[in-house]
């Protein structure tokens, strides 16, 4: 997450980060029985989750600066929320 979805974003980076949590997902389908197994499936379903909406997001706001969308845009000015 740091190096590919970090505050510096780029949208190469970001799809590298999604390939990384389409190669996992088969830890997201098993039923996690210990805490160490749902602490990952939830890790794993958080940076899927946060990497997904980094990708939407057009543009650079706050912390967060995409290197090939450097301005901001008022149409970005909302919340993002998705759901799996």
């Amino acid at each position: 997450m740091g190096e590919k979805v970090g505050p510096l974003r780029t949208a190469l980076r970001l799809a590298e980060a999604l390939a990384f949590f389409e190669r996992w997902a088969f830890l997201k389908n098993h039923e996690a029985k210990e805490t160490f197994q749902m602490e990952i499936h939830n890790m794993l379903e958080v940076g899927e989750l946060i990497t997904e909406a980094a990708m939407m997001r057009t543009e650079s706001r706050g912390g967060h600066f995409r290197l090939d969308y450097p301005e901001t845009s008022e149409r970005w000015r909302k919340h993002v929320i998705l759901r799996h």
